[in-house]
């Protein structure tokens, strides 16, 4: 679209030999400041492999939910104080959300078959899921 002709205008002046370009793979460098991929966007001391990304996403969003369900939900429950769920809510909701769009993107990538990106998405709702996933599908 017009964002990627913009951006690919404001990259036309840049030295292309300081770029990730090991690559002919889209999606194997994650551009974090434009919340895409692109292979010629960071130099390489700032490049991130996107499985080691999705990696990250799961290891956070398996951590959030343990907290969620062993710290949070318990103290609200029985101390009546919810304010740990809405501080630890909202960022495992958008690590959750960002996991499962990442499992999605992955399973043409990885050639996953429907029963093992079934198996990755079950795992984001099971308490230390995204580890198992993490141990047996993204390494």
């Amino acid at each position: 679209g017009g964002l990627n002709k913009r951006y690919n205008e404001l990259l036309s002046g840049v030295d292309h030999d300081w770029c990730c370009a090991r690559s002919s793979k889209p999606m194997e460098c994650w551009t974090p400041m434009l919340g895409g991929f692109d292979s010629h966007a960071l130099p390489p001391f700032l490049e991130i492999p996107i499985m080691n990304a999705f990696r990250i996403i799961a290891f956070l969003e398996g951590v959030s939910y343990l907290l969620l369900l062993g710290i949070a939900v318990p103290v609200k429950y029985l101390m009546s104080d919810p304010s740990y769920v809405k501080m630890l809510g909202m960022p495992h909701g958008i690590l959750f959300v960002v996991y499962v769009v990442m499992a999605l993107m992955f399973k043409r990538q990885q050639e996953w078959t429907i029963r093992q990106l079934g198996i990755v998405l079950l795992c984001s709702i099971l308490p230390f899921g995204t580890f198992y996933a993490d141990k047996k599908y993204l390494r």
